[in-house]
């Protein structure tokens, strides 16, 4: 197999760096099986859950794993699939970390609930209407051989591509069809309800979640509150009571607690 071979420079560099990531993948699925260790699969799932970036990270850890049959029985294409499921479910993990800043945590936060509430939204409305036309586009141009339509999957894809706006070439083939004047009537309607009405509704919905995070000043701090909580869950209890003896200060009660001082800004606003 090429990719054993030690022959250059190159080739020994690249083998040295592959071996240390497998074992820091190993390592971290060690350190995730240690977590569900302390705190059983059930809450370990939860705080997965609420750190979608961290299970992400897991799972290229797996993913790297699974690569290395396909080095030992010198299967490259499998290897390349696999090794670019690992770099797409590993870069998002960095924005796990971001939050806890204060110049760019709000912005990871909107990222977030953009594509998990605004975009999942449009998309579903959108894949309907997608579904819906492209399937009457197939009708419209079945006996059109040369045409995007004349598959059912490839009309689906057409459809899409309408809907970002690509739509010239698209356009020059309603006359080869036998109904002209019904696609040219759907094209209309579905560039009215999906490139206009959906794609503004998406803008709207993006600016909307926009202003709600960008008001709350403080959003960056709760983020960087969660991220603690997520690495804490990662060491047994006795260790974090030991550190919690380091940070905390004691309190009448005998309990501990721990003592932030805070300043507040006020904003003054002038009316001109």
């Amino acid at each position: 197999c090429y990719l054993l071979s030690t022959q250059r420079t190159e080739d020994i560099i690249r083998l040295v760096l592959e071996l240390i990531i497998v074992i820091c993948a190993l390592m971290y699925i060690c350190s995730a099986l240690r977590e569900v260790y302390y705190q059983g699969h059930k809450i370990f799932m939860k705080t997965l859950l609420s750190a979608p970036m961290k299970l992400l990270h897991l799972v290229s850890c797996f993913i790297i794993m699974l690569m290395i049959p396909g080095r030992a029985f010198c299967a490259p294409e499998y290897e390349d699939v696999m090794g670019v499921m690992a770099i797409l479910s590993t870069a998002p993990h960095f924005l796990f970390y971001c939050r806890g800043f204060r110049l760019v945590g709000p912005f990871v936060v909107m990222i977030y609930k953009m594509v998990r509430g605004d975009l999942l939204r449009f998309l579903s409305f959108t894949s309907y209407f997608c579904w819906d036309f492209s399937q009457a586009m197939y009708v419209v141009f079945r006996r059109v051989d040369e045409s995007l339509f004349h598959e059912p999957l490839e009309a689906l894809m057409g459809m899409f591509i309408m809907s970002l706006g690509e739509f010239e070439d698209i356009y020059e083939q309603f006359d080869c069809s036998e109904h002209s004047i019904l696609g040219k009537i759907l094209f209309v309607v579905y560039m009215i309800l999906v490139t206009l009405l959906l794609v503004n509704m998406l803008i709207a919905m993006m600016g909307n979640t926009y202003t709600m995070v960008n008001e709350n000043q403080k959003e960056w701090l709760r983020q960087w509150a969660k991220i603690i909580l997520v690495i804490e869950q990662s060491f047994s209890i006795q260790e974090r009571r030991q550190q919690l003896m380091k940070y905390s200060q004691p309190l009448q009660d005998g309990r501990r607690a721990i003592l932030i001082n805070t300043v507040e800004k006020i904003k003054h606003e002038e009316n001109l």
